[in-house]
């Protein structure tokens, strides 16, 4: 406890006054909105919970904000869980149209004028079906393109 706290509950038990520092709540719009789906983000990260509750399943999966084809625009890397136990059941199964795999979504940002993403997984080969964890960025192999390394709950990967 600092000396400052001991100050600020000696006035509050006083019965004096306490001045908050905290900025006043402003009115207006927010500064955030859901924008996923008109924006091309389709993704939804399948934990797949079973009744053995594993560690991994509370832990969440890891992101990458990096440029994937060197055009300036910040693309998204999405890792996706899955089954700890593949032979488990799960408790709640994926929501129809699920796509298994980690996700690379391409900001096509500089192209279009306006925000939108385009899934390019396939196109870049880099939908490995694990249990991601996390994601490191780098020019692994120094050819002017950034590589991912991908963490799982098993299997590691690199891709460059």
């Amino acid at each position: 406890m600092t000396r400052r706290d001991i100050l600020l509950a000696s006035l509050a038990l006083a019965g004096l006054p306490v001045r908050s520092f905290a900025a006043e709540p402003q009115p207006g719009h927010p500064l955030f909105r859901e924008a996923a789906a008109e924006t091309g983000l389709d993704f939804f990260l399948y934990v797949g919970p079973t009744p053995e509750h594993y560690m991994p399943e509370i832990i969440g999966a890891g992101v990458a904000l990096f440029d994937y084809d060197n055009d300036g625009d910040l693309d998204i890397y999405v890792l996706q869980d899955g089954l700890v136990n593949p032979n488990a059941k799960p408790l709640i199964p994926p929501p129809p149209g699920w796509k298994p795999g980690n996700r690379l979504f391409r900001n096509m940002l500089s192209e279009t004028g306006k925000l939108r993403f385009v899934d390019v997984t396939e196109k870049a080969g880099v939908g490995h079906i694990g249990y991601g964890m996390g994601v490191a960025v780098g020019d692994y192999d120094n050819d002017g393109y950034q590589d991912l390394y991908i963490t799982n709950f098993g299997r590691n990967v690199l891709y460059h």
